[in-house]
């Protein structure tokens, strides 16, 4: 196996102070286009995490496809981890998406189990511990991101006892299905040898301590867990509510009647987009609602965990707002439900969010959901309601000023998108400047710079 790593991790030396910092992570800040060279990645989180790190020097670890050229040096140094095909199909799309992404969920119907693959996800494992222990400088703090590099830690540990350990975790953690893995012990005692694990709510903090606890280690030889959302760029965001274009796009987008309903989504089985178009067709056949009342734009993003199940979504999508625009027309002549499956501009979507009157954010189970944060802050000036589903970790936070439904339940949704569209002088309207005062707390450069505290305090033994 081959891997292939931009820039010399030996000659860095920290920033202001701090230990040498090491990121890992499934993707990286940039990405190389053979006709455009390298250009930066458009992942919301990966670019969020990068621009915390504005100004201090650190090393980017990431997987990729094939050899690259040296990227333009800078703060970020950036590292390629080569994965051949076989690791690409058993360890990543294999154990991690098919195996731990629903496991971690708690979507037991969802969850596919081969024993190569596990064997896969170990040995890659191995080779990526082996890989930053000849690499990294004396006392890096490595910080891992996400399920691909749960079974890292302890091999990392027992070459480099130097080195503070961080992973955290960004899916939600379901305790109780991911010990129904036969994998589960081996992985805990891996991901047990960190320092610190992060996670997004408490209940996530409660299911990692009972993961741990399958370990067999001491209490004492357990990693600390604590609990930081990871938030977004909310100065960002912010700062395109000024924005002329923005302001233009958004009065053109809103309805002179009737209620305008955003939802955004990566299109796989926990977003629970089909959900809500069910509900919406539900209040339409019975008549609680007519076709003029409601106007939802569904963007349906792509996602990494592509395959049969990702298609399936797409066509049973494209099935459902066929029927319901089919059958319900609304005398402007738009339809109903809008379906985009191309990613919108940063300033498109701004625009969009400013000119819904209702966000659906319903994903049946979801780590932290960015789109309830980016919602509540575009529209911190204006009455407007957001439906958040309880299975999201965004609820435990703005859920006090949403109205929170159950997700897996059709009729709950419908029930509270009547609700606000019949009367729209609720008392939900009044909670945005509320809610966007919490969103404002849920800041991604705050974040980085807790948990890179954190782990820096670390014992650098587990």
């Amino acid at each position: 196996m081959e891997t292939t790593d931009v820039g010399d991790a030996s000659t860095a030396s920290p920033s202001g102070g701090r230990a040498p910092i090491c990121i890992v992570s499934f993707q990286l800040p940039a990405v190389y286009d053979a006709a455009e060279g390298w250009q930066r990645n458009s992942s919301s989180l990966v670019n969020d995490v990068a621009t915390s790190l504005r100004g201090t020097r650190a090393h980017w670890y990431g997987f990729a496809t094939h050899r690259e050229p040296p990227p333009p040096s800078g703060d970020l140094s950036l590292h390629t981890i080569v994965v051949h095909r076989t690791e690409i199909a058993e360890a990543i799309e294999g154990f991690a998406d098919r195996t731990l992404w629903p496991a971690l969920h708690g979507l037991r119907d969802n969850i596919e189990v081969r024993d190569s693959w596990w064997s896969a996800y170990e040995q890659l494992s191995d080779r990526v511990a082996r890989m930053l222990a000849n690499q990294l400088p004396v006392g890096t703090s490595v910080w891992m991101h996400g399920r691909h590099f749960l079974g890292v830690p302890r091999l990392l540990r027992e070459l480099r006892p130097d080195l503070q350990i961080g992973v955290f975790c960004h899916t939600a953690v379901d305790g109780d299905t991911m010990a129904t893995l036969s994998s589960a012990v081996e992985l805990a005692r891996r991901v047990a040898a960190a320092d610190v694990i992060g996670v997004q709510t408490d209940a996530d903090a409660v299911s990692v301590q009972r993961m741990l606890a399958a370990s067999g280690l001491a209490h004492d030889d357990l990693p600390e867990i604590h609990v930081e959302p990871v938030g977004i760029d909310t100065e960002a965001w912010l700062r395109q509510l000024d924005d002329p274009v923005v302001a233009a796009l958004s009065s053109k987008l809103r309805l002179p009647g009737g209620v305008l309903a955003v939802g955004v989504d990566h299109l796989h089985y926990s977003a629970g987009v089909i959900h809500k178009l069910l509900a919406i067709e539900t209040l339409l056949e019975s008549g609680a609602l007519g076709a003029d009342d409601l106007r939802l734009v569904q963007i349906a993003l792509p996602t990494s965990l592509a395959g049969p199940t990702h298609r399936f979504l797409q066509s049973q999508l494209e099935e459902i707002a066929t029927r319901i625009n089919g059958a319900h027309r609304r005398s402007d002549g738009l339809d109903v439900i809008d379906i985009v499956s191309s990613p919108p501009s940063p300033r498109e979507l701004a625009a969009l969010y400013r000119a819904a009157d209702v966000a659906l954010v319903t994903p049946v189970r979801d780590g932290f959901n960015r789109v309830a944060v980016e919602y509540s802050l575009a529209n911190h000036d204006r009455p407007c309601v957001l439906i958040l589903s309880d299975g999201t970790g965004t609820s435990h936070h703005l859920g006090w000023h949403c109205v929170t439904v159950d997700a897996s339940d059709v009729l709950a949704i419908a029930a509270a998108l009547r609700r606000v569209i019949a009367d729209p002088d609720s008392p939900d309207r009044g909670s945005a400047e509320r809610r966007a005062a919490v969103a404002r707390s849920l800041d991604s450069t705050t974040w980085v710079t807790r948990c890179l505290d954190r782990l820096a305090g670390a014992a650098g033994v587990a």
